[in-house]
């Protein structure tokens, strides 16, 4: 697939387990890491420059909201992966979230909800 069509993808979490999926991505020409996103805003420029990006965020609904991302990886604390996959999800952005994706029957249930209402997977 040509660079120019492949999945813009935004790992959040890139300060941490977020920054190990580098080189799988790199493995794979159809998708390449445009955005990289965490809390801790020194960590995230470290993150970005070993991943070899520019477009930093501390703020995930801005990366959501940027329009430069069509998936995310999320690779944060367990109990935010849910509400964050259905934010994305709610946009239209693909997900993966790299542990279980909550932590809660109602999570489930909300998450569940999002994916089928979404055309994102």
């Amino acid at each position: 697939m040509p660079l120019d069509s492949a999945i813009r993808v935004g790992i959040v979490g890139a300060a941490g387990r977020g920054g190990s999926f580098k080189a799988g991505f790199e493995a794979n020409g159809a998708a390449r890491i445009e955005a990289v996103c965490d809390v801790d805003e020194e960590r995230v420029g470290e993150a970005a420059k070993k991943m070899g990006v520019v477009r930093t965020f501390t703020d995930y609904e801005a990366m959501l909201g940027s329009g430069e991302v069509d998936a995310v990886v999320i690779g944060t604390p367990m109990q935010f992966h849910a509400p964050m996959a259905t934010a994305a999800l709610e946009r239209n952005i693909h997900v993966l979230s790299e542990v279980t994706a909550a932590v809660s029957v109602d999570e489930c249930r909300d998450l569940v909800t999002a994916a089928n209402a979404s055309d994102a997977v």
